[in-house]
């Protein structure tokens, strides 16, 4: 799955840290992923620590110490990322993960 970055920049709760956001670009206008299906995607992933609200279509994980933001639309938040390459690594198995929502 293709995605835009929007910005890399330091985080700015954690020194040292860097902070991303993306945009993945596919789906329908004001449409992305299924709320329901977002989420039950995320919690039988790799990911032990997932918070999602199928109400509002986003979901929080917690990564190899970072926190990831994602919503219904497409947008990916990373934080507290080491560097821009982490940051751009897990924005590519965030999407990577997300695909699995538009299959089956």
């Amino acid at each position: 799955m293709r995605f835009k970055v929007n910005y890399i920049q330091p985080c700015i709760s954690e020194k040292g840290k860097i902070m991303a956001e993306a945009q993945l670009e596919c789906g329908q206008k004001g449409r992305f992923f299924d709320k329901e299906k977002m989420c039950k995607v995320l919690q039988n992933s790799l990911f032990k620590d997932v918070k999602c609200s199928k109400n509002l279509g986003v979901a929080k994980v917690e990564y190899k110490n970072k926190t990831i933001i994602l919503n219904h639309k497409g947008k990916i938040d990373v934080r507290k990322a080491w560097d821009k390459e982490d940051a751009l690594a897990t924005i590519k198995l965030m999407a990577k993960v997300l695909e699995k929502v538009n299959k089956g």
